[in-house]
């Protein structure tokens, strides 16, 4: 550390010692800054992951599942920029929203808000929405046996942005009304929606086995079983239930851990894995909603999964969003 090379120049012998000792207290000094940046950087981080788990948990215990709810055909955005929120965003705004009961996808930033001389609601709560990236690696640490292992690590690299849904905006003492900056939205045909998803699998060339009551992935020969499509409720269930398997696909190639024990963490990470590439598939190809038949066995797994561990919803959006770039990808869309 820095501060012992301080403790070295405790008596001069020159100036030149004087001068040493100087730089050193500047070095001690910007350490102790940076450090102390590091640690309020490191503290609103986590305090943001507790947030937003809280908040997952508590509408777990509703009942609800937000990256199953459905999304809006325009998509969750900035109101001023009009620039869609994308990765992580959309459910951040999706949990926000359903939350609070907010019904609009527009957001806004508190610096765009007070130059449009609108106000923020009293008591109204901002929204973290998260700028940069994520990675996982690989360190080599001692296990309880005092053997080298290879353990996978989560590494955040990114900054919080706070905003605020339009709804928890008072315009009323500004002559530019939130009203007249909303888009007008345009309905997408069901049909293009489904000729646009079709297209996107056929250029997979996964296979995909048609019948029975169950739709399952098979880790080890790689193959999709799919009811058919009349078999489910809606047209939205069916393509949400193949995202899901598909994410599922993506597992041995992208090196994700999974098992086939349903009493195993593992497992159900996976699960989450999927379920959220699922959810961002069906954003990406405009479906009302993407919630799956088995929602509700899974809502306890879940629940405890998060409860365990503050980071496992954003390390689970990491790897979901691997798999949808990697699906994307591969079928050129």
């Amino acid at each position: 550390m820095t501060i012992y090379f301080f403790m070295q120049f405790f008596v001069f012998s020159s100036p030149e010692d004087t001068e040493a000792f100087g730089l050193r207290l500047i070095i001690v000094n910007y350490d102790k800054t940076i450090m102390a940046a590091l640690k309020k950087s490191r503290t609103k981080t986590s305090k943001n992951f507790t947030t937003v788990t809280n908040k997952l948990l508590e509408l777990i215990e509703r009942g609800t599942i937000p990256w199953h709810q459905s999304w809006h055909d325009i998509g969750y955005q900035n109101l001023i920029s009009k620039k869609p929120y994308s990765g992580i965003n959309p459910i951040l705004c999706q949990i926000d929203c359903l939350y609070y009961g907010y019904s609009s996808p527009f957001y806004i930033g508190k610096a765009q808000c007070s130059e449009k001389g609108w106000r923020i609601k009293q008591g109204s709560k901002a929204n973290w929405l998260r700028w940069g990236g994520s990675k996982t690696i690989t360190e080599k640490v001692t296990d309880d046996r005092g053997e080298i292992i290879e353990k996978e690590k989560f590494i955040c690299s990114f900054k919080w942005l706070m905003v605020f849904n339009i709804e928890a905006i008072d315009d009323s003492q500004s002559k530019t009304k939130i009203a007249d900056l909303l888009p007008h939205q345009a309905q997408e045909s069901r049909n293009v929606k489904d000729l646009a998803i079709e297209s996107f699998i056929a250029n997979l060339n996964t296979d995909i086995k048609y019948g029975g009551n169950k739709a399952s992935h098979n880790f080890t020969t790689s193959q999709i079983q799919m009811p058919y499509r009349g078999q489910f409720v809606s047209r939205d269930g069916f393509w949400a239930t193949l995202f899901h398997e598909l994410v599922h696909s993506t597992a041995k190639e992208l090196k994700r851990s999974y098992s086939g024990d349903k009493n195993d963490p593992i497992y159900h990470r996976e699960e989450l894995v999927a379920d959220l590439g699922a959810s961002f598939l069906g954003n990406h190809f405009g479906l009302g909603s993407t919630e799956l038949e088995h929602h509700a066995t899974y809502l306890e797994h879940y629940w405890s999964l998060l409860n365990a561990d503050i980071k496992v919803f954003f390390h689970a959006v990491y790897e979901a969003q691997k798999a949808v770039q990697y699906l994307l990808e591969i079928s050129g869309v």
